[in-house]
């Protein structure tokens, strides 16, 4: 078996020689290599210029989601502040247990005003209803 290689202008050719049979094989490796880079880069071109496009089908068709999504990592970051504030509140030292009183003495009034008698328990219901009349519609 004999293999020869010979370039012309059309690429590369390699001829294989056998007794019994000659196989011959053009392969045009920088022109194939050229078409394939272009294909990728038209390819790249176009997704790129119809990137706004795609991103404002996305948007409109999902913005509910989306707005549903960002109120929810704002009230997220909301709780972690407030959060983060009242224990550095709680790390003074006489505010703590002042805040412990006070949160006492509304817990008590709000009993007293409220909660004691079952005329006092109607109103609240009643007030109860309104508010959530109001909100619902």
């Amino acid at each position: 078996m004999t293999a020869q290689m010979t370039n012309n202008e059309s690429g590369t050719e390699l001829v294989v020689s056998e007794p019994a049979a000659e196989v011959r094989v053009s392969v045009d490796s920088e022109n194939s290599e050229m078409a394939t880079w272009r294909k990728v880069v038209e390819s790249a071109t176009d997704i790129i210029s119809d990137l706004p496009e795609y991103i404002g089908r996305f948007f409109h068709q999902n913005g509910s989601l989306i707005s549903a999504i960002g109120w929810l990592i704002v009230a997220l970051l909301g709780i972690r502040v407030l959060s983060a504030l009242i224990g550095t509140i709680n790390g003074i030292p006489l505010l703590s247990p002042l805040f412990e009183l006070v949160g006492l003495g509304y817990s008590i009034w709000f009993v007293n005003r409220y909660l004691l008698t079952s005329g006092k328990r109607q109103e609240l219901s009643q007030e109860v209803n309104r508010i959530k009349q109001q909100i619902l519609g």
